[in-house]
């Protein structure tokens, strides 16, 4: 009685491909010319390494001519890399104390799937963002109420968002182009704690029949303070009326999803509708000077919109009344100002009703708009009128 039998394992003790409690494991294969990149920040007062082990191939070592790097909270976050590959090299990086993490982007050029689960417990994390292929769901984020952003950028991950119900997050971001469309609805978020999303990113598949990501946009009502609403190729729709109170709504990108309701009910700040090849089956109304009497800036249509063509001449007159403002695309280039639009007469009611087409189509340019194109006619080109069928 009372003794203890200790047996040793032979090879196990200094076996450091196993991993330590406190540890998680991205194992990275690089070819010649290529580098691993990844941030980790830890808590305030915390402390995380990152270090290569278990090489397979080559010398792989860090940017700064290490094999171990340490963060001490630092800030801004510092984005960490590998030396850039003269050969082919594999080897892991290991995380370490990893329940002090903070901030963790996830190093680029995986070999193999990244277990959620080796997320548990981390809940200090406030910012998530994994690349590459995972296995496991999203249950292991329950309870991480520090979570403020989350971006999934692979293929695997199962996600429910019943289980991000406690998360104060302000960015989600799904893109599901890299391997597989996802499947999931997003109408728990009509029951989230928090309200507090100014970005939402679902990114779809483009040119598969069956979407997996679905729902209607009156889910989304009580996140007033949405900024960017992005959820292209996705099974989304819905009427544009649950977006009106969205007074910090800047930008809807949904081409391929279905709506409906009149363009006018997008609120003030909405500069940009992107539907491009949407809305197939309905044809979107335009409520006469329904912009202007907002005071809002007039709405920038990047593709063709389908309009009914009673309403051409209301939505044209009402991009008189207000000055555009300049647009820049996402590398920060100004884009110009063009409408293009689509009617369900071929125009034909606004040719033949519109008094003073001439007058109206000079006070456009003045806006400035760049181009005009009705079903394809065009009307305006490079701030000239080239119409030509004046009578």
């Amino acid at each position: 009685m009372n003794n203890c039998l200790v047996t040793k394992l032979p090879g196990k003790v200094t076996d450091t491909s196993l991993l330590k409690v406190g540890d998680m494991k991205f194992h990275i294969v690089l070819n010649e010319g290529e580098q691993s990149l990844f941030t980790i920040q830890a808590v305030l007062g915390g402390k995380v390494t990152a270090t290569i082990a278990n090489v397979v191939k080559g010398n792989p070592t860090f940017s700064d001519g290490s094999l171990t790097i340490v963060n001490n909270s630092e800030f801004p976050k510092p984005i960490y890399q590998t030396s850039v590959a003269t050969e082919y090299q594999e080897f892991d990086i290991v995380i370490s104390n990893k329940y002090d993490l903070r901030y963790l982007d996830s190093p680029t050029c995986t070999m193999g799937a990244f277990d959620m689960k080796s997320l548990e417990y981390c809940s200090r994390l406030e910012t998530i963002c994994i690349n590459g292929e995972m296995v496991g769901d999203s249950s292991v984020l329950r309870g991480m109420t520090a979570l403020q952003a989350l971006f999934v950028r692979g293929a695997g991950f199962r996600l429910d968002l019943n289980d991000l119900k406690e998360c104060p997050l302000k960015t989600l971001e799904v893109d599901s182009r890299a391997g597989s469309d996802m499947k999931f609805s997003i109408e728990p978020l009509r029951n989230m704690t928090h309200k507090g999303l100014t970005n939402l990113t679902l990114s779809g598949v483009y040119g598969t029949e069956h979407r997996g990501i679905t729902g209607d946009l009156s889910v989304l009502q009580g996140f007033t303070g949405l900024k960017k609403l992005s959820i292209s190729y996705t099974s989304i729709g819905g009427n544009l009326s649950a977006l009106s109170g969205f007074a910090e709504l800047e930008g809807v990108y949904a081409s391929e999803c279905n709506f409906e309701g009149d363009l006018t009910d997008l609120p003030p700040k909405c500069l940009v509708f992107s539907n491009n090849a949407g809305s197939k089956n309905t044809w979107f109304t335009w409520t006469d000077s329904g912009r202007s009497d907002k005071y809002a800036y007039v709405l920038f249509i990047s593709y063709p919109i389908n309009l009914r063509g009673t309403d051409v001449e209301n939505m044209l007159q009402d991009q008189t009344k207000c000055t555009f403002l300049a647009l820049k695309d996402n590398q920060g280039n100004e884009v110009l100002n063009e409408i293009k639009i689509r009617t369900d007469d071929n125009h034909q009611y606004f040719l033949e009703n519109c008094q003073g087409l001439g007058l109206l189509l000079s006070d456009l340019t003045q806006c400035p708009i760049a181009k005009l194109e009705i079903d394809g006619e065009l009307f305006i080109d490079n701030f000239e009128i080239v119409y030509e069928g004046f009578n």
